[in-house]
């Protein structure tokens, strides 16, 4: 199968309140992509550090340092009992929406 490459947007909140966003570009099957990127992101993301190269300089992120990523696009489905499905995130703009 052919190997495209997808571009995706992380962002490292960090535990003083401080944000950090990359682009970064991971290899996936065309076909079916998702799987694949989910397992390379949590694969990097669950190390003790995680490198990120941009043209200027290489970074590295301390994860213990890390309260939340975010990564969009989404990556589609993630299965098993540590994942909410079908969340939708509440914020100023929306918490006047009706949830029930």
């Amino acid at each position: 199968m052919a190997k495209q490459n997808y571009s995706l947007q992380i962002t490292f909140e960090y535990n003083n309140g401080e944000k950090d966003s990359f682009v970064v570009t991971l290899s996936a099957e065309e076909e079916d992509p998702y799987p694949e990127l989910r397992q390379a992101m949590h694969k990097r993301l669950s190390q003790r550090w995680c490198a990120i190269n941009t043209s200027e300089e290489t970074i590295y992120v301390h994860m213990a340092n890390v309260n939340n990523v975010s990564v969009k696009p989404d990556l589609g489905e993630s299965e098993g009992d540590k994942v909410f499905p079908e969340a939708q995130r509440v914020t100023a703009l929306t918490s006047n929406s009706k949830v029930l």
